[in-house]
């Protein structure tokens, strides 16, 4: 029996891991997963030592700002949104694209990455082309595809089911009578009580 689900939100079942701005570019509404190796490969060698100087600066400046933070006073509300403000587009702003605007080499940079990139994917709003900061990456296939685990949607059938059932049959007294229960035999057992 095939099942075919359609999804009405959009869906992201994470692998654990996080790329940084420095391991993708965003460019005319695609993203593009960049490997250190490949971005190495696409620069010259003299790239390559001013990009490393590059990022150290960035870095510094960071670490700079960082260190302003410790100034503000707690109640300097405006302050305190204007230093986060300043340190998130500074730490977004660590990104290849952003180093290949300052050699010259963006245009370059975007043909290599349209025929070298291993994760290409289209972004689907206006929004997206925005992305910033860390972004949480997906559980894919060995071929890169990402994909919903099998768990995941037998997860959310189970707990739909449940709260279809919950809703519609079960009798609240019944259902707070069992949860005071257990919380009652957790509060008399103390080895339960710390876990």
């Amino acid at each position: 029996m095939k099942i075919w689900l359609k999804t009405l939100t959009p869906v992201h079942v994470g692998n654990g891991e996080t790329l940084s701005p420095l391991e993708y570019v965003v460019h005319n509404n695609k993203f593009y997963r960049v490997q250190q190796k490949q971005f190495s490969n696409f620069l010259s060698t003299d790239h390559k030592k001013q990009f490393a100087n590059w990022v150290a600066d960035k870095y510094e400046d960071l670490i700079e700002l960082e260190q302003q933070k410790d100034r503000i006073s707690p109640d300097d509300r405006n302050k305190k949104r204007d230093f986060n403000q300043r340190f998130s587009a500074l730490n977004n702003s660590i990104n290849p694209l952003e180093f290949c605007k300052t050699i010259h080499k963006q245009n370059d940079l975007i043909k290599f990455l349209q025929k070298e990139a291993t994760i290409q994917t289209p972004l689907q709003h206006a929004r997206d082309a925005q992305l910033r900061g860390q972004v949480r990456e997906a559980v894919k296939t060995g071929t890169q595809v990402a994909y919903i685990p099998g768990s995941s949607i037998k997860g959310a059938i189970r707990t739909a089911l449940l709260y279809n059932w919950l809703s519609k049959y079960a009798d609240p007294h019944i259902i707070e009578t069992i949860i005071l229960a257990n919380l009652n035999e957790v509060r008399r057992d103390r080895r339960m009580k710390n876990r």
